[in-house]
Order: C-alpha cells, then structure tokens, then sequence
C-alpha cells in the first residue's frame, strides 16, 4: 500500500537523496574540508549549486513537463538517456568553470569523477538500469572518505538506508543498487588516485 509509513519513509528517504542533492553536498562539504578564503569558499557553494543541483534539477523538471520522462524515478530507463547525456555536458562546463574560477585540482577532480560516471551510466544503461541513487552516492561518499576517514562509517549507513529505499520502492534491485554503488566508488577512487 502506498500510504504506508515504510512507503512514505522509503518515498521521503528516497527523494531527499537524489544526485543533484548529494553532488550539491559534496560541494559543500569540500568548502569546508580543503583550505580556502571565504570568497573562494562561497564560490565553489555557489558553484556546487548552480552546476551541481540547480542545472541538472531543472533540467529533469522540464524533461517531466514536457513528458520525455514519465516519473519522478524516471523507472523507464530509456527515459534516463536525456539526464545522463546532460550529465556528461554539465561535467564538462563544471570541469570548465573550476579551472576558469583556479580551484584546487580536487575540484577539477570531481568533476572528472562526475563525467565518467555519467559516461559510464549512459552506456551501462543501454543494456540495464543502474541505480543513479546508489552511483549519485557512492562518489561523494568516496571522495569524502578518501580526505577524512570520519566519513566511512556514516556513508556506509546513509548509503544503505538509501539503498534499502529503492529497494522498499521497487525501483531497482539489489544487484542494480550494488552495481550503482560500486561503479561510482570505483571511479572516484581511481580518479582521485590518477589526479592527486
């Protein structure tokens, strides 16, 4: 039933966490883990925002209106070619813009992560449906783990919580949500290794 609390609480667990959202947060976090002035600080916010959030958000929103994608989990996963394809540009312009504003090359680094995943989750995507949940996830909480630590254990937990919401939803399977999680931390981690 779909007014069930489990529902709810899988449906709210589920929407708050989408990828615009955890990219976003990443950007924040990262304000604040490497060392930057306060203007630079604020730009790299704003541009985690923007770039991050704001762009891809909108960009699914028009998809819905305009009824290429039919669902707010865009379950169709023909439907998840447009997201993922602006995926890849968002990327690039980010990539752009973070070399243009002199951030740091972690910075420049996360946008290479968020290139090949959206690369990589278009071509996967042509022959199953990855969970962009778990993938949208897993590299900010590897990027996050591999500066502090700290990071770990409570990544572990949101991703699993997270997990178990796609899995109460019905939207993917296990093996769906694992692959999803898997690839993004593997391409964090060896991006992150290749560009230190």
């Amino acid at each position: 039933m779909k007014s069930s609390k489990k529902y709810l609480l899988a449906r709210g667990l589920s929407d708050l966490f989408v990828p615009p959202v955890n990219t976003f947060l990443l950007f924040l976090f990262l304000s604040f883990l490497i060392q930057l002035d306060h203007n630079d600080r604020l730009l790299l916010i704003l541009s985690g925002f923007f770039l991050g959030f704001l762009l891809p958000l909108m960009y699914f929103i028009l998809l819905r209106r305009k009824g290429i994608v039919s669902d707010r989990d865009a379950t169709i996963k023909e439907e998840r070619t447009m997201p993922y394809t602006a995926g890849i540009l968002i990327s690039i312009f980010g990539g752009i813009v973070t070399y243009l504003l002199g951030f740091s090359g972690l910075v420049l680094s996360i946008w290479v992560i968020y290139f090949f995943n959206s690369l990589f989750i278009l071509l996967i995507n042509r022959f199953w449906k990855i969970s962009a949940h778990a993938l949208g996830l897993s590299s900010p909480i590897t990027v996050l783990a591999y500066l502090n630590s700290s990071f770990i254990i409570p990544g572990i937990l949101i991703f699993t919580i997270v997990g178990w919401s796609r899995l109460e939803l019905k939207k993917h399977t296990f093996s769906q949500i694992l692959a999803g999680g898997a690839l993004g931390n593997i391409v964090s981690f060896i991006i992150l290794k290749i560009l230190e």
